[in-house]
């Protein structure tokens, strides 16, 4: 028996980042503790909701009601909730096995999913604002749990609780990494971290695309960021190395010249150090002028009142388009658009072009992830 709770309990460590291992641990409870199915709950306690992990010879069908319906009619969840925290407690000294076959929640949810089940060897662990359970079974035709399966699972119960708290912990992290990966995506800028060789450490999905399509960037996860044209890659590097010391960091500003007579990429280096002691990086924000932001023309509108044709003008003067091509492109008279421009810097209180498209440039835009 030793020999086969230290192999459970070198099994539950493996479960600590290993999902397949924590996925196959109800089956290493049930093997070591002889029980015929079995599962761990989890109760919210704020919620009440509930979470079943690692059911083991238990049918995906029966998971679903329990979680949404069952557990709370539970009895032998009820005897744990009685029962003291951390160790081991047998479903006997709460309910008989004749008084839990006579329940209706038997009749309606236990038998059909379980067979005929009738004991359970548990144990009550909390774990911050929630409680998990062990929930070992037993047939009826197997007997009572021995007192030595009571004595292993009083044994695992310590190391399972450790086990818990830390998965919970990794995934509330996890879940607040995939919130700033979200936000990242939302914005409408590439945005790349790099060390200061050039590596790239993080990229968003925009960032990403700009650099699948090597129409002047260049560079993978992992690899060095740069830049198609020579003079371009170089004045890179160099911004990246500074903005990345550790003494006297820099940032700056420069644009990389694309391929097929694309309007070059806006990129602003910056140093990025999330806390004191961490290794130096660079972020680097990529704005491409010819990306499509929905949101943009209703943005614009709305903070400078402009008409809709005055908001498309907007757009085309921002992607370096002069009034000139935008008249011919649009087919419209270069007196109109002229008119149309003073109009936008007396709603924009600027004087001349290029006080206006900076301002314009400096409205905050997104990219919709709606498919």
């Amino acid at each position: 028996m030793e020999s086969e709770i230290v192999r459970t309990v070198e099994h539950i460590y493996d479960a600590l980042l290993d999902d397949d291992a924590l996925g196959s641990l109800g089956a290493a409870f049930a093997k070591l503790l002889g029980a015929t199915s079995g599962w761990f709950p989890v109760i919210n306690t704020q919620t009440g909701a509930a979470r079943v992990v690692s059911p083991f010879n238990i049918s995906s069908s029966a998971v679903a009601p329990y979680q949404a319906y069952y557990h709370q009619i539970d009895p032998w969840l009820a005897a744990g909730m009685a029962a003291p925290r951390n160790q081991a407690f047998l479903s006997d000294d709460y309910i008989t096995a004749g008084q839990f076959r006579e329940l209706q929640v038997f009749a309606d949810y236990v038998k059909p999913h379980f067979g005929n089940i009738s004991r359970l060897l548990g144990a009550n662990i909390p774990i911050g604002d929630e409680v998990a359970f062990v929930g070992m079974h037993r047939m009826e035709s197997h007997g009572a749990f021995p007192d030595e399966s009571v004595y292993a699972l009083t044994r695992l119960t310590p190391p399972l609780r450790r086990l818990l708290l830390v998965r919970k912990r990794l995934d509330a992290a996890n879940a607040r990494t995939a919130d700033l990966q979200a936000t990242l995506d939302f914005v409408g800028y590439g945005v790349v971290r790099c060390a200061g060789d050039g590596k790239i450490i993080y990229a968003n999905r925009a960032a990403l695309e700009m650099l699948r399509r090597q129409d002047g960037l260049r560079g993978i996860l992992g690899g060095r960021l740069g830049a198609l044209d020579t003079n371009d890659g170089t004045s890179l590097s160099r911004f990246i190395h500074k903005a990345a010391q550790v003494q006297a960091p820099s940032s700056g500003a420069l644009q990389i010249e694309r391929t097929e007579g694309h309007p070059p990429y806006r990129l602003v280096v910056v140093p990025f150090r999330v806390v004191s002691g961490m290794k130096s990086t660079a972020l680097i924000l990529i704005d491409d002028p010819q990306k499509k932001r929905p949101d943009f023309l209703q943005h614009v509108r709305g903070i400078y009142d402009f008409t809709q044709a005055e908001g498309e003008l907007a757009i085309g003067l921002m992607s370096g388009i002069s009034p000139e091509d935008y008249s011919e492109a649009r087919g419209v008279r270069i007196t109109t658009v002229r008119t149309q421009i003073r109009s936008m810097m007396d709603k924009a209180g600027t004087t001349r072009l290029i006080d206006l498209i900076a301002a314009l440039v400096q409205i905050p835009t997104t990219t919709s992830l709606v498919p």
